[in-house]
Protein backbone atom coordinates (compact mmCIF):
# COMPACT_ATOMS: atom_id res chain seq x y z
CA UNK A 1 0.00 0.00 0.00
CA UNK A 2 1.62 3.15 -1.23
CA UNK A 3 0.90 6.81 1.60
CA UNK A 4 0.63 9.71 -0.24
CA UNK A 5 1.46 13.08 1.23
CA UNK A 6 -1.55 15.09 -0.82
CA UNK A 7 -5.03 14.29 -0.32
CA UNK A 8 -5.57 15.21 -4.21
CA UNK A 9 -3.56 13.42 -7.01
CA UNK A 10 -3.00 13.84 -10.65
CA UNK A 11 -5.34 12.77 -12.64
CA UNK A 12 -8.47 12.82 -10.37
CA UNK A 13 -11.66 14.15 -11.35
CA UNK A 14 -13.35 16.65 -8.81
CA UNK A 15 -16.07 19.09 -8.12
CA UNK A 16 -15.25 22.47 -8.40
CA UNK A 17 -17.72 24.90 -8.20
CA UNK A 18 -20.60 22.33 -9.68
CA UNK A 19 -18.40 21.64 -12.25
CA UNK A 20 -16.52 18.28 -13.13
CA UNK A 21 -12.71 19.23 -13.59
CA UNK A 22 -9.49 17.49 -13.80
CA UNK A 23 -6.23 17.33 -11.38
CA UNK A 24 -3.77 18.24 -13.81
CA UNK A 25 -0.52 18.49 -11.33
CA UNK A 26 0.27 18.23 -7.39
CA UNK A 27 2.86 20.00 -5.40
CA UNK A 28 3.73 21.12 -1.95
CA UNK A 29 2.11 24.07 -2.59
CA UNK A 30 -0.72 23.88 -4.74
CA UNK A 31 -3.02 21.08 -7.04
CA UNK A 32 -3.61 22.85 -10.92
CA UNK A 33 -7.28 21.76 -11.85
CA UNK A 34 -8.49 22.32 -15.52
CA UNK A 35 -11.88 24.07 -15.70
CA UNK A 36 -13.48 23.63 -19.00
CA UNK A 37 -14.78 26.42 -20.69
CA UNK A 38 -17.67 26.18 -23.15
CA UNK A 39 -17.14 25.74 -26.63
CA UNK A 40 -18.08 28.41 -29.13
CA UNK A 41 -20.12 28.99 -32.18
CA UNK A 42 -20.97 31.86 -34.72
CA UNK A 43 -21.79 32.91 -37.99
CA UNK A 44 -19.19 34.50 -40.21
CA UNK A 45 -19.67 37.52 -42.51
CA UNK A 46 -19.76 34.35 -45.30
CA UNK A 47 -22.54 33.27 -43.47
CA UNK A 48 -20.69 29.93 -42.58
CA UNK A 49 -21.24 28.39 -39.24
CA UNK A 50 -18.29 27.96 -36.95
CA UNK A 51 -17.91 26.05 -33.92
CA UNK A 52 -14.05 25.61 -31.76
CA UNK A 53 -13.51 24.29 -28.10
CA UNK A 54 -10.73 27.12 -26.70
CA UNK A 55 -8.49 25.14 -24.37
CA UNK A 56 -9.89 24.74 -20.96
CA UNK A 57 -8.35 27.95 -17.97
CA UNK A 58 -6.53 26.68 -14.62
CA UNK A 59 -6.94 27.10 -11.24
CA UNK A 60 -4.40 26.60 -8.21
CA UNK A 61 -6.14 25.09 -5.39
CA UNK A 62 -4.23 23.87 -1.93
CA UNK A 63 -3.34 20.04 -2.63
CA UNK A 64 -5.39 18.86 0.76
CA UNK A 65 -8.87 20.74 -0.35
CA UNK A 66 -11.93 19.14 0.76
CA UNK A 67 -13.26 19.17 -2.59
CA UNK A 68 -15.58 16.53 -3.57
CA UNK A 69 -13.24 13.52 -5.37
CA UNK A 70 -15.88 11.58 -8.16
CA UNK A 71 -13.24 8.95 -9.62
CA UNK A 72 -11.95 6.91 -6.25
Amino acid sequence: MTTHIFRLQPGDIIKFDGEPCRVVRVNESAAVIAIRTPAREFTTLGGKRVHFQPKPRTAHISPNSEVEILNR
